[in-house]
């Protein structure tokens, strides 16, 4: 029998809060915006600009997601899977799958594939009504990277915030 968090929060039907405890660090009430300027950041590579329209878009894009994880309403497969179901602690991935047309072109006038953005997160049993947003990167699909060896990498960034946050409860009150 699986263990009891294979199945993310984010997609029971049922409200949770969201809580950013990853880079940079977030005040209680500020989780969505410190969380939303990492994913700009992190989509920082494809060259998007501050305020412009693609800004705007990733930004939506990123809102839009955990608006529908706060409310329960992910897709597993689509949105969100477990990453190790036989280990503690439970960790989830988040999805973004292709960030709409925002492309970077790679050299020859050849387009790069569109985005696919990933926010690693736990549901610790210590904050049933919780899910923690610990790293957010860009999953690298270039032809010749060992795909799974950096998203260990991208995976080891996450533990090391839950393990950091676990000491104060990630600034939960109980």
């Amino acid at each position: 029998m699986p263990p009891p968090y294979s199945v993310s929060r984010c997609s029971l039907g049922s409200p949770v809060m969201f809580r950013w405890f990853g880079f940079p660090s977030a005040p209680l009430g500020a989780d969505r915006e410190v969380a939303a300027e990492a994913f700009v950041d992190a989509v920082s590579s494809w060259e998007v600009v501050p305020g412009s329209h693609e800004s705007a878009f990733v930004i939506t894009a990123f809102l839009d997601r955990m608006e529908e994880a706060e409310q329960g309403m992910l897709r597993h497969s689509s949105h969100i899977k477990a990453i190790d179901e036989t280990h503690e602690p439970p960790l989830f991935e988040m999805r973004w799958q292709g960030l709409g047309s925002i492309t970077k072109p790679l050299g020859s006038g050849k387009e790069r594939p569109k985005i696919l953005m990933r926010m690693y997160y736990s549901e610790p049993s210590t904050t049933p009504h919780h899910v923690i947003g610990h790293h957010i990167h860009e999953k690298n699909v270039t032809p010749g990277v060992d795909i799974r060896r950096h998203q260990d990498a991208e995976i080891n960034i996450a533990l090391r915030f839950y393990y950091q946050g676990e000491l104060t409860n990630w600034g939960i009150r109980p």
